[in-house]
Order: structure tokens, then C-alpha cells, then sequence
């Protein structure tokens, strides 16, 4: 599964450290994580105008992870509440977004009891207040893929007709084919997405809808009914429409539906809140968001426990409260410890002492650096799976009767203490200074940032439940104000109205800070990660050329990333390509062919020379385009030179190299050894980062036979076999040899 940050830089480009992201986050003043207004519990953060400027206009927010939207709501215009005796009018927006995501961490593949466990999560993300549709009349807007209303769609190949399903659910056979009309390329349909049904034909799921012909035609002269059905999908491989924006239909209304989105996906812009600040009607206004990350399920706790026993990803030094540390010498003695601590383990130097390895730890306790050794085999190492141990710890109130304020002395006695750490002023009450200077430290940050609230949530309960009746006797003083929140309450909240798998058995769920839950989700760092595997090559004594040291050309802005690879994809350079050392040029002319066709940038991730050298091609950190259709997720790797023999392709060029074989010349290259070398340290640097599953030629891999693909050739496929043997990786889906 991939994640993705909910805010991009101002440049456009993603956040990839949460530190730096949260150093943007310090411009907000409220709507911290955990402590709202009123001693209400605040499961979400607010991300507003303060910190992020740009996606008021300029860029959308971001789905944050994969998954499904289960539903929405989608104001027509900004909604306004009354205030006072005079009805002074408020703005506001209750739009929002809600996707499900079903994750499942990597099987262990450790022998043992926990062999083949994942870690399993359902969790949701929100996203209130989002700009309301009014707002989008402008060009350049983005609009989101996830609304449902009519659509204009354009066909990309021809579209057979069918008539109505006998039975239209999901699942049911279409209905009749009329006949063989088929209406043209480039005819437009008009549809209703949220009308569109999954439908079996010839035992294949499509997505079908019924249709009206806006322009265009049939192929012949078969008339066209004035409605129909037809297929109307626009995702590969099976796309035949290209979708234009869709005109929500529905406003005002939480929409239940099921529409995939990615990570990083647009979600929508900051939608503007104008709130009161005093009883004689004073405001402010924001554009803001309020973002929440949340689960609904016990499996929370075996999620955070590392239930599934993972030792993968990203490596950590656990030092529990109390570990003692050997001073450095000239020191004598050592120091133990008064606080727990992690520490990313690539940040901790190895040194000898007294011809033992040790780890050279520094932290800092109550303001005060600390350090010493320990020991390698004395220390606990963990992963990212271990998220108790990392500080992901819940908290909830003892008392039975939590109803979603905050009452201190009813919780577990670590959030106790750091809740009076915070509490400067000694009050009892979390004020927005205090929260926001205790955050700008980082020790402080890690601390409540992964703390877990299981709390009611606050879009259930009406202002009228017994739940808000608390607010008059906690605010005697503003009535008014307390009168115009309740307002706001009642059309805030959507729990009840969610239907289908948006439907939550509970108002009472587990509740996690979104930034913090994603940076902890995103495993490594990506550009160490990379430098990672270029080391690891250059290790093994392979030659290694950055995309700078060949000369690159630079790729097209706002690539698709990727990462959470688990396959490898090995190509040739084709039939006129020349074994040369080194392979910069082959590179430069690759890349040029390759944008010259349309492509973002070179296709290929890594090439290999025909003198071992492993040189960079698209960033790992984007997905390649090496595999049409089929490119997420796997690797690209080319071998710069031919690996056909003589008759493979069957055209002109396999006729005249037939001919000189015949005559005694040899057409028919045989790999280097040093580069088929050079290939197994590169998967195996590969396999150092990922969970590499599968290997395969191009051609291999699913619907590659339909363009009539012969890369890598015959001699790359036997060399292909050959790997698969030595690593024991299986073949790309869906091959004989599978």
C-alpha cells in the first residue's frame, strides 16, 4: 500500500521527512491533534491557510494512503448559520470526503509460529470543510475523481451495445447484445456515475452503464437506441472510454459510493470557515481543513503490538527506560537511563570497544545530553512494525460514562504526566499556546503525536443528545455562542447517514495523529533507500553511474511515484542496439527514443553495460514505464544490447540476419559474464530494499502478447530462466511457468 502526506510543498513537489512537514505545521494556532476547543476531545488536526497557502488555490490535498471513497458530501455553495439577535451571517462548509483502506502488512516469511502472518488494519481518513462546488468554476481547478453525477466519455475503441439487464445488481449478467453494432472511435456517451454497475460478460467483470449518444455513431449503418448499455471503463488494461469531468448531480447530501483512490490522489482545496471570537460577534476566518485518521476495530491493539512478529522495514535502537550505558573512555563507570528512547538505527554509529562491537548512543534527558556504548548483543532492535514500542500507545478514559470531553484524572497515568508537562500555566485545561509550544519541540511531538485516543467520535451526536448538553453548563458566560456551535453541530454531523462499507457499527473508535500514522507507515526513507542500493552495488565491485554522470535529460515534473516494488521486469535494447562499454550513450539515445514517443522520461529504472556497469535510469522513486500497462509495482531493468536470435520478429530484419547465418556470419550475441554478474548484484541490492517476489522478461508479463512483444529475445529469456533458478524468485502473473 502506498501513503502519502495530505499537504504538498509550496513547489508542488511531496513532503518526504514529517519533520519538515511539521515545522510547517507550527503557523497553525489551533485545531491541534488531540485537545479542541471547549475540553472536547479533537481527533483530527486542522491544516489552514497559515501553513499551507498553496491549496486554497494552487493545489489540491492529497489522499493520504490507498483505498476506496465510501462516501461524500458536496456543498453547492458555502452554507451560513445565524448568530445573534440581528441573524448575522456565518460561513462555513460541511463538505467532506471519507476513504476506507484495507491494509495488510508483507507476510512473514520467517520459519516459525508466525510464518505467513500479516498485520491487518481497517482504518478511514477524513477530510472536512472542503470547497464547496461553487468554487470550482474556475479552469483551473482540479476536480476530483471521486463525485458522482453525469458523464461525458469519449471512445477510445468501439463500444458494443447491449440492452438492459434482466437484473440490475452488481455481479448479474448484462443484458442482450444487439446484434453487432458498435458505435465509432471517438463517439461521446452520456451517463450517470453513480448509476454504473459491475456486470458479468462471457465471465468477465465490466463496468457498465446505461447511456444516451451525445455525437458520433454506429460502425455501419446500425441505428442507435436512444439509451443503451455499454462498458465505461477508463482504467487500464481494459480501458475503451476516456472520461471527461464529472457534473455532480446531488448536493448537500452524504453520497455513499465506492470509487478507488490512490495516495497522493487530489481530494479537494481548503474550504472557507468563518468562526465567532467573542459573544458580541466578533470572527475570524480560515481557509481550513480538518483532518482525521481513524480506526473502528479492536484489531488495533494487535496491530500496534506487532502481532504478526515482522522484523522488516525500517530498523530502530530500543532503549528501554533504565538500559545502561558504558561511559566513553577516558570515563569509568556507566549511566542508566531515566526515559525510554528509539532511535532511527542508521543514525547510530558502530564503534569497537575493547574488541567488541557497540553502539554509540546519544540522546537527551530532561534538556541534557546524555551518552555511552552498548553493546550490539545486548541491544533490542525493533522495526516499524513495533509501533507500542515505538510510542504508539492508547489512551482512553477509565470512567464508563466518557462521553467525549476530556477529564484528566480519568486517564492512564503516562498521558497524566504528560498532559502536566504541557499544562505550563497549571489550570487543568490544554490551552492552543500551550499545545502549540510544547509541539515545536520534538521530544514532545514524538510523545503526543503517537499517542492512540479512543474517544467518541464528534460527528455522530446531535446538539441535542445528553452528550452536548454539557456545553451550557460548562460556558454559563456565552450562550450565545454555545447557541450558534450547537447550529453547526447539527450539520457537521453525517455518522448515522453513512450506509454500505461506509456504515461504522460504533461511534467509539481509535483515533491516531494522520501525519504521524503515515510517516510511520511509509517504511524507509526513500532517498536513503536509493543511495542504499547504489552502495550495495558499488560494494559488490560494480561500476555505478548516476543519471548525472551519463548526462540525462531531465524527466517531465509531476511524475507518478511509486514504491512497494515486488517485481523486476528484464529487457534488451532492442535489435539495432550495440554492445559499447560504459553504455552512457546507449542511455542518452534510450531516453531520447523513449521521450520522443511520449514518455515522462526514460522508461527503465537501471541499465547494464555491456562491461558490468549499472547505470541509473528513472528514479526509483517513480513508477517506470517498461511494461505497458503493467508498470506498478515492478522494476525495469534493461541490458543494453541485442538478445534475439536471427529469426526472431519475422520481418525483414530476421530475413537479412537469417541470410548472413546462413552465409557463416554470427548475428546472435552472447551475454558477458561480467554483466550477467552485474544483473544478480543488482537484484540482490534490489532485494536488500524490497520484497522482490518475481522476476520475468517483458514479454512475460501480463497482456504483452497482444502488442506481439519479443523482448528480451530468446537469449534474454533464457538468461531470465537462469536468474529465476539461482534466486528462487517466481515468474510474472499469470505465466505457463507459474
Amino acid at each position: 500500500m502506498n501513503f502519502h502526506f495530505p499537504i504538498r510543498k509550496t513547489d508542488g513537489t511531496p513532503f518526504t521527512d514529517a519533520n519538515e512537514l511539521f515545522q510547517t505545521l507550527e503557523n497553525e494556532t489551533s485545531g491541534h491533534y488531540l485537545m479542541g476547543a471547549y475540553k472536547f476531545w479533537h481527533g483530527g488536526i486542522h491544516i489552514s491557510d497559515q501553513s499551507a497557502p498553496q491549496c486554497v488555490a494552487n493545489d489540491t490535498l492529497r489522499c493520504m494512503a490507498d483505498g476506496e471513497v465510501v462516501a461524500y458530501r458536496l456543498n453547492n455553495d458555502y452554507r451560513h448559520t445565524s448568530f445573534g439577535e440581528g441573524g448575522q451571517k456565518l460561513k462555513y462548509s460541511n463538505s467532506f470526503c471519507l476513504v476506507r483502506h484495507e491494509y495488510a502488512s508483507e507476510p512473514n516469511s520467517e520459519e516459525g509460529a508466525n510464518y505467513g502472518k500479516r498485520n491487518p488494519l481497517t482504518f478511514y481518513s477524513l477530510y472536512m470543510h472542503l470547497l464547496p462546488y461553487s468554487g470550482y468554476q474556475l479552469p483551473e481547478r482540479v476536480r476530483p475523481d471521486y463525485w458522482q453525477g453525469k458523464v461525458k466519455a469519449t471512445a477510445i475503441k468501439r463500444l458494443p451495445l447491449y440492452g438492459a439487464p434482466v437484473n440490475p445488481i452488481d455481479g448479474q449478467s448484462t443484458g442482450v447484445r444487439k446484434g453487432n453494432a458498435e458505435l465509432c472511435i471517438s463517439s461521446v456517451i452520456e451517463f450517470d456515475s453513480r448509476k454504473v454497475l459491475t456486470l458479468m460478460i462471457d465471465n468477465q467483470r465490466r463496468r457498465m452503464a446505461e447511456c444516451t449518444l451525445v455525437s458520433g455513431g454506429c460502425w455501419g449503418q446500425e441505428p442507435v437506441p436512444a439509451t443503451f448499455w455499454t462498458i465505461v471503463e477508463n482504467e487500464t488494461p481494459n480501458k475503451l472510454v476516456a472520461w471527461g469531468p464529472v457534473t455532480p448531480s446531488a448536493f448537500d447530501e452524504v453520497i455513499s459510493t465506492s470509487v478507488p483512490i490512490k495516495a497522493g490522489d487530489p481530494i479537494g482545496y481548503l474550504g472557507n470557515v468563518e468562526n465567532l471570537t467573542n459573544e458580541e460577534g466578533g470572527t475570524e476566518s480560515a481557509h481550513q481543513v480538518h483532518l482525521e485518521l481513524f480506526a473502528t476495530d479492536a484489531d488495533v491493539k494487535d496491530f500496534l503490538q506487532n502481532a504478526a512478529g515482522l522484523k522488516t522495514g525500517k530498523q530502530f535502537l530500543h532503549l528501554p527506560s533504565a538500559t545502561v550505558l558504558k561511559k566513553k573512555a577516558p570515563a569509568m563507570g556507566s549511566v542508566k537511563l531515566r526515559q525510554k528512547h528509539v532511535i532511527d538505527l542508521s543514525a547510530v554509529p558502530v564503534v569497537q570497544d575493547g574488541g567488541e562491537e557497540c553502539y554509540d548512543v546519544s540522546v537527551v534527558e530532561r534538556e541534557k545530553p546524555v551518552s555511552g556504548l552498548l553493546k550490539k548483543t545486548d541491544a533490542d532492535i525493533i522495526s516499524q512494525h513495533d509501533r507500542e514500542k515505538l510510542g504508539f500507545q492508547i489512551v482512553a478514559e477509565s470512567n464508563a460514562m466518557a462521553d467525549g470531553f476530556v477529564d484528566p484524572d480519568d486517564m492512564p497515568q503516562f498521558f497524566r504526566d504528560l498532559f502536566a508537562s504541557i499544562d505550563t500555566n497549571g489550570n487543568r485545561t490544554l490551552e492552543p499556546d500551550e499545545l502549540k509550544s510544547a509541539l515545536m519541540n520534538p521530544a514532545t511531538r514524538d510523545q503526543w503525536t503517537r499517542l492512540v485516543a479512543h474517544h467518541p467520535t464528534e460527528w455522530k451526536e446531535k446538539a441535542g443528545s445528553p452528550k452536548w448538553s454539557r456545553l451550557d453548563q460548562l460556558f454559563p458566560t456565552i450562550p450565545k455562542t454555545v447557541k450558534h456551535e450547537k447550529q453547526r453541530i447539527d450539520n457537521f454531523v453525517f455518522w448515522d447517514e453513512l450506509s454500505g462499507s461506509a456504515q461504522m457499527a460504533s461511534g467509539l473508535i481509535y483515533h491516531f495523529h494522520p501525519i504521524a500514522f503515515v510517516e510511520s507507515m511509509m517504511g524507509p526513507d526513500r532517498a536513503a533507500a536509493r543511495e542504499a542500493i547504489i552502495q550495495k552495488v558499488q560494494s559488490l565491485g560494480h561500476t555505478f553511474t548516476e543519471r548525472s554522470g551519463w548526462g540525462a535529460v531531465q524527466g517531465k515534473p509531476n511524475m507518478v511515484e511509486d514504491w512497494d516494488y515486488s517485481m523486476i521486469a528484464l529487457h534488451h535494447a532492442g535489435r539495432s542496439s550495440v554492445c559499447t562499454p560504459r553504455g552512457d550513450k546507449q542511455m542518452l539515445d534510450v531516453q531520447a527514443y523513449h521521450m520522443a514517443k511520449g514518455f515522462d522520461d526514460i522508461g527503465y529504472h537501471y541499465g547494464i553495460a555491456c562491461d558490468g556497469t549499472v547505470l541509473e535510469g528513472r528514479d526509483i522513486r517513480l513508477r517506470a514505464s517498461s511494461v505497458r500497462g503493467f508498470n506498478t509495482g515492478v522494476i525495469g531493468i534493461v541490458l543494453l544490447e541485442n538478445l534475439t536470435t536471427a529469426e526472431e520478429g519475422g520481418d525483414v530484419v530476421a530475413k537479412w540476419r537469417e541470410t548472413l547465418e546462413l552465409y557463416g556470419s554470427n548475428t546472435t550475441n552472447v551475454i558477458p559474464a561480467i554483466q550477467i554478474d552485474a544483473l544478480l548484484h543488482l537484484v540482490e541490492a534490489l532485494k536488500s530494499v524490497f520484497v522482490i517476489e518475481r522476476f520475468g522478461g517483458h514479454r512475460e508479463f501480463p497482456g504483452q502478447d497482444k502488442d506481439g512483444k519479443i523482448c528480451p529475445g530468446n537469449i534474454g529469456m533464457e538468461l531470465v530462466r537462469n536468474i529465476r533458478t539461482q534466486t528462487q524468485l517466481l515468474p510474472p502473473p499469470g505465466t505457463i511457468a507459474e
